[in-house]
């Protein structure tokens, strides 16, 4: 399911996009360089919980996987200009073979923060590709140049 409209009040959004930008500025003044990716940043900062926990996205969530809910994790992919990393092709779900293999459902949400729009390397869905899962995947050629290291194998995606 794609939901494409505003998922918080104005204010929420803008104090959420405030939060996670300070901590964008605070990684890179502690590392000295931009952060193009971040994991689990709620563990550093729990106020980050109040949006990724709140009424808005559960009550997206609960209908897909019922009202046992439980946050695993939380990552960030920062796309700086003028063309930063891309993201490979990938089902999320290959990184979470453990959850499936004990029958845990897993949904991810994804709450962008800045435009999705061509010009910044907008995501992309694969129409129907929700109807398969576990598709083979492969470490990506160019490590470097990419913020996951697995991607669906060639011959399975569009």
């Amino acid at each position: 399911m794609i939901f494409d409209q505003p998922l918080f009040s104005s204010n929420q959004f803008a104090a959420f996009k405030e939060r996670f930008e300070w901590h964008l500025q605070l990684w890179e003044e502690l590392t000295g360089h931009p952060v193009e990716g971040s994991d689990r940043a709620n563990f550093v900062d729990p106020k980050l919980n109040d949006w990724f926990l709140s009424d808005e996205v559960l009550d997206l969530v609960e209908p897909i996987i019922g009202p046992d809910i439980a946050l695993f994790a939380t990552s960030s992919f920062n796309k700086l200009a003028p063309a930063g990393k891309r993201v490979p092709w990938h089902e999320d779900g290959s990184y979470w073979k453990s959850f499936a293999k004990n029958r845990i459902e897993v949904v991810s949400v994804w709450l962008a923060i800045d435009p999705s729009i061509p010009a910044n390397g907008c995501m992309r869905v694969i129409a129907g590709s929700h109807k398969e899962r576990d598709r083979e995947h492969v470490q990506v050629k160019d490590l470097g140049n990419t913020l996951l290291k697995n991607t669906v194998r060639e011959d399975l995606g569009d």
